[in-house]
């Protein structure tokens, strides 16, 4: 019997159950079907709380468990009130164990039941109902002996299901949502932290969640790591998230910024700065951090001018393809080489140069939304009045006179080029970066004197703010509060590079550990899987089982939580997939700790070896792998 045909069964008695004990009438339709049969065999309970394995629920045990409501049941109640009446707002069929109660409720009065409605209990919180929806009990099919089922009757178990499994699936992102808090707590206080521990215990595969969970406060899907990774994908797309990977060749040029060879459209080589992936992120968090606190209508002005520009730098492109170059500034013979859009596609800069052999040299958006207003307003009437974007010695920007030609273009350019009005204000974000593997890098020399911007109180907006003036560029250069940093470091990988005390000071340090349970809950806790008893022989029950491989092996300067075989390697798809995980990943591991002095070597291990390529404990099979 599917599923459809046994909620029908179940309406069925619930509706006879009713009218059988409102009435005692053996002529109610399904009094024969139903009720007979238990007053036959004497077990025929007519009131009470259904709950599980109590007798009015037994009376129902075969109905009442289904494909598509898995570990549950609906439990069937018919009570009395106050008064010792029984009546529709007495009697419902509900789920087990939810919050709030999802229920199927007669609706009528006394025996002139002709309805039923599907409805939500919030007996923890404020003792309210919310009706869903009404389903007229002749729409149902009810009692017509035909296996095929209404429409009305599939949608009114559709939405039952649907409920339930929309509060589990709630339920579970909640929960998945509250083993992040405290990561996520900690990162909002610091700034800066690191996931360190054991191959396979989830660093990397955590870090998504965090970082989803600093950028985006409106997601909530965090028990399916598929929808997990799908908003952190979209989020890097945004530029709010930046992931880089450690390793032994990397250097400051590569992470804060360098000077990079191109050649030119003359086969020239030529040099120019280039941002590395740490101020690239620190610039758009720094961006983000002042125009989110600007009033509206500046950063209506702002949004503006961006338009504008950006139409104007199109306007170039456009030009630019028909010849190499587009006059600026005929005086000084400027003209306009090049158009270069920023890393995430979004804004532009415009490269001028005298001729072939002269330097480029950039103007950039932020310049040009700074000041393009004040120029229409006539605060700007000739280039000196374009200040510098940093301190200098300089009464005007190095660039103003090329500037100030731009405003002129710009202002011709408005009057053909006109612009919507936007309204949209800039909100506060929060941006990441992931650096994995951070131990695998010199991290001195890669952040340089910047290690020290990364505290708390020396960012933009702390209270002992720090700048620091970038050789290349020569820009003064800060962090800001909304950049947040995750690092994971392997503990057991001692081959790398160590992180020095100057580096400690400016992250917090977290411990993610081989956890049983998040194997119990990859298998549905089935606590009897083959997974879970070979992770128990090998890690242990617990800390101090004397027993296990780890503990047997351990060497003395290590600590225990740093040698135990990370849970990833124990979740597999099925038994095949298992054994090739013991066999290529798990045992190569454990050889590696005993090769480098990790783990200390015992005669007996290439047995427990030969069992485990098995996916069996040592000694015995005990394959209960489902």
């Amino acid at each position: 019997m599917d599923d459809y045909n046994r909620f029908k069964k179940l309406l069925e008695y619930f509706i006879a159950h009713y009218k059988y004990v409102k009435s005692e009438d053996i002529n109610i339709k399904g009094y024969k079907e139903y009720i007979l049969p238990h007053i036959i065999k004497g077990d025929f309970v007519a009131t009470g709380i259904g709950w599980k394995h109590k007798p009015i629920s037994t009376m129902i045990a075969g109905l009442n468990c289904y494909k598509n409501l898995p570990g549950t049941e609906i439990l069937l109640t018919c009570r009395k009130n106050q008064f010792g009446n029984m009546g529709p707002k007495t009697c419902y069929m509900q789920i087990a164990e939810t919050t709030p109660a999802i229920n199927i409720m007669l609706v009528g009065k006394g025996l002139d039941v002709n309805e039923l409605k599907l409805s939500l209990y919030n007996w923890q919180t404020d003792k309210t109902w919310n009706d869903i929806a009404f389903y007229k009990i002749n729409d149902l099919g009810l009692y017509d002996n035909n296996t095929d089922i209404t429409a009305k009757l599939r949608e009114l178990f559709d939405k039952y299901v649907k409920l339930y499994k929309n509060q589990v699936m709630n339920n579970k992102n909640q929960q998945a949502k509250d083993k992040l808090k405290t990561l996520h707590d900690l990162l909002e206080h610091k700034k800066n932290i690191i996931l360190q521990g054991a191959p396979g215990t989830g660093k990397t595969y955590t870090t998504a969640s965090i970082a989803v969970l600093m950028c985006n406060k409106k997601f909530v899907d965090y028990s399916d790591h598929g929808k997990v990774m799908e908003e952190y994908e979209r989020l890097r797309q945004e530029g709010q998230i930046s992931f880089c990977t450690f390793h032994q060749s990397m250097d400051y040029e590569d992470f804060v910024e360098g000077l990079k060879p191109e050649i030119n459209e003359n086969n020239m080589v030529q040099y120019k700065v280039e941002d590395g992936i740490f101020k690239d992120i620190v610039d758009k968090a720094m961006y983000n951090l002042i125009d989110s606190h600007k009033t509206e209508s500046e950063q209506i002005n702002d949004i503006k001018t961006r338009t504008l520009f950006e139409k104007y730098c199109t306007y170039l492109e456009s030009k630019l393809v028909e010849s190499d170059s587009v006059e600026l500034y005929p005086q000084s013979k400027m003209r306009i080489r090049n158009i270069n859009r920023i890393k995430n596609g979004s804004a532009y800069s415009i490269q001028l140069a005298k001729d072939d052999n002269s330097p480029t040299q950039g103007l950039t958006i932020d310049v040009v939304e700074r000041d393009y207003q004040k120029f229409k307003d006539g605060e700007i009437k000739s280039y000196e009045d374009v200040k510098p974007t940093y301190s200098s010695k300089s009464v005007y920007h190095g660039n103003a006179i090329y500037y100030f030609e731009l405003y002129k273009k710009l202002k011709d350019f408005e009057k053909t080029a006109p612009l919507q009005t936007i309204n949209e204000k800039i909100s506060p974000k929060n941006y990441v970066l992931i650096i994995d593997e951070i131990n695998r890098g010199n991290v001195s020399r890669i952040f340089g004197e910047l290690i020290t911007l990364l505290e708390c109180d020396k960012r933009t907006g702390g209270n002992h703010k720090i700048c620091a003036i970038l050789p290349y560029s020569k820009r003064e250069f800060s962090v800001p509060m909304n950049l947040y940093v995750i690092g994971t470091m392997n503990t057991t990988d001692r081959s790398t590079g160590t992180i020095d005390y100057a580096v400690r000071r400016r992250f917090a340090f977290v411990t993610l550990e081989s956890n049983i349970d998040t194997i119990a809950e990859w298998y549905d806790n089935r606590e009897n899987s083959t997974a879970i008893a070979l992770f128990n022989e090998i890690n242990g029950v617990s800390k101090d089982d004397v027993n296990s491989f780890i503990y047997q092996h351990k060497a003395a300067d290590f600590e225990f939580e740093d040698l135990m075989i990370g849970h990833s390697y124990f979740m597999a798809k099925d038994m095949n997939a298992l054994k090739l995980k013991m066999s290529y990943e798990v045992i190569p591991l454990i050889k590696e700790y005993i090769k480098d002095g990790i783990l200390k070597s015992n005669s007996n291990d290439e047995q427990y070896f030969r069992h485990w390529m098995n996916a069996e404990c040592n000694g015995a099979n005990q394959d209960c792998f489902q």
